[in-house]
């Protein structure tokens, strides 16, 4: 994917919001798909990818709470990665989370 490519400083946000909405629109949610890029080995990916499900579920709100099986494997990896701002942004995303199911998700990571 090209939104993987290239990403510093404020074209995050801009990629973000353009892959965002591509992925909000599209008939088969590939959410795993931007889920698997957070296990890259470039940092940088890792965090757009972050920024991606953010993102995501800042829009979907309640509607993305469907996909949290599927992302609760990833966040917990995440979690444990060597990158402070890894895992920085990844207590973000569970708090986000946390506040939308209205429960700790803490006995899941």
């Amino acid at each position: 994917m090209a939104l993987f490519t290239n990403v510093n400083g404020n074209r995050i946000v801009i990629n973000v919001n353009c892959n965002g909405t591509a992925i909000l629109t599209a008939s088969h949610f590939p959410s795993f798909k931007v889920l698997l890029r957070s296990r890259s080995e470039t940092i940088r990916v890792r965090i757009l990818s972050l920024e991606i499900v953010k993102f995501l579920i800042e829009h979907l709100k309640e509607d993305y709470l469907a996909l949290l099986p599927e992302t609760i494997p990833f966040l917990a990896e995440l979690l444990e990665d060597s990158e402070l701002i890894v895992v920085a942004k990844s207590q973000e995303i569970i708090k986000l989370l946390e506040e939308l199911s209205g429960e700790s998700l803490s006995q899941y990571l």
